[in-house]
């Protein structure tokens, strides 16, 4: 069974990611400053919140043969280390029966999915206390391999396993298993994934002017909508649209740091033929108006109704017969076929839609 079926077959151990409302931000700006990871090199991905673990990782968008499970679990500032024990330990549920580990929950993902699993990683805030095998405290470095902590600490990690899932032999977890600590500051995260994200940008897009807040706020949005998706997902095209995001996805995402010139470029090219062919000044002001706003609300991802008006508007841009005489004409016509055939037009106003046709006729 391959990946995209099987991981439906498997109910997930929990909803609580979904639902609980005082989850940490942390995890949506660790999740960010991770695609800025994936997206620097050239093989795709896909990115799902909150189903399986807090974060899970496909090779692929479209065919994937390995997943990287994430637990991403944050401690105070007051908290500086984990011990060994405390990522071993079990409390109980309601009914009074012992719960998973958090390592047991990693482990767990390796019986389900067996030689699918890429690795497992837990990645915190804060250190673990204990030692490596080349006698470097864990404090130390920033991260590490299960299998490279010292006999004492290892042995202690696999002796637990153990004993939650009744097993003699854990496999290959100790050689698949990651611990990253100490990435991003508990007190500072959102600063710290805007950094990352402006020198992303400046690299890809050297010497581009850009709004960095803006394009963060977008996407962290993005990240935490698709996190709070509740529904049942039941098939991987689901998965993808409802709780993921692309290399596709988030190649849109930048596409915005590339579109002011064009919005000026488009602005002028429009005005300048609206004015040719005597257009009320005040329409034309307002188009100007409306242009500005359509290039901010068309960049965030989580406004859905904008993006299926803009998607469906397109099409009819595309497709239709529209051709007339002046681009006033042409302009008409579509504004009665995009009122005739789009529910949600109505929502908006008449010369933001019309705003938004003719920026699909010349972009």
């Amino acid at each position: 069974m391959s990946i995209k079926d099987e991981v439906f077959s498997i109910l997930p151990r929990e909803k609580g990611g979904s639902t609980a409302s005082n989850r940490f931000d942390y995890q949506k700006n660790w999740a960010i400053c991770k695609i800025l990871e994936l997206h620097a090199k050239p093989d795709d991905y896909l990115v799902s919140f909150e189903y399986h673990d807090d974060i899970i990782i496909f090779d692929s968008s479209l065919d994937p043969q390995k997943i990287s499970f994430f637990q991403v679990k944050t401690q105070t500032e007051k908290v500086t280390h984990w011990k060994i024990g405390d990522l071993l330990k079990r409390s109980k549920n309601k009914a009074g029966q012992l719960k998973n580990s958090y390592l047991g929950k990693m482990y767990d993902n390796i019986i389900k999915y067996k030689g699918q699993v890429e690795s497992l990683c837990f990645v915190t805030n804060a250190k673990i206390k204990g030692s490596l095998s080349n006698n470097v405290n864990c404090d130390d470095v920033l991260g590490f391999k299960c299998g490279e902590l010292c006999d004492v600490d290892l042995n202690k990690i696999l002796d637990g396993l153990k004993i939650e899932y009744s097993l003699s032999d854990l496999g290959n977890f100790k050689d698949i298993m990651f611990f990253k600590v100490g990435q991003l500051s508990i007190a500072k995260h959102d600063q710290l994934a805007k950094a990352e994200l402006a020198d992303f940008i400046e690299a890809k897009f050297p010497g581009k002017k850009y709004q960095v807040v803006t394009l963060y706020k977008n996407i962290f949005e993005e990240v935490r909508r698709k996190s709070n998706v509740e529904e049942t997902i039941t098939d991987f095209q689901t998965l993808k649209e409802k709780k993921s995001i692309s290399r596709d996805d988030f190649e849109k995402y930048l596409a915005m740091v590339t579109s002011d010139d064009k919005l000026e470029l488009t602005i002028s090219r429009v005005e300048g033929r609206l004015n040719a062919e005597q257009i009320d000044f005040d329409f034309v002001r307002t188009f100007k108006r409306y242009a500005k706003l359509y290039d901010v609300e068309r960049s965030n991802h989580s406004n859905q109704m904008l993006k299926t008006l803009i998607a469906k508007s397109k099409n009819i841009v595309d497709k239709s017969s529209c051709r007339g005489a002046t681009l006033w004409v042409t302009l008409d016509c579509l504004f009665v076929e995009a009122k005739q055939n789009i529910t949600t037009a109505s929502f908006i106003d008449d010369d933001y839609l019309r705003t938004i046709l003719l920026f699909h006729l010349y972009e």
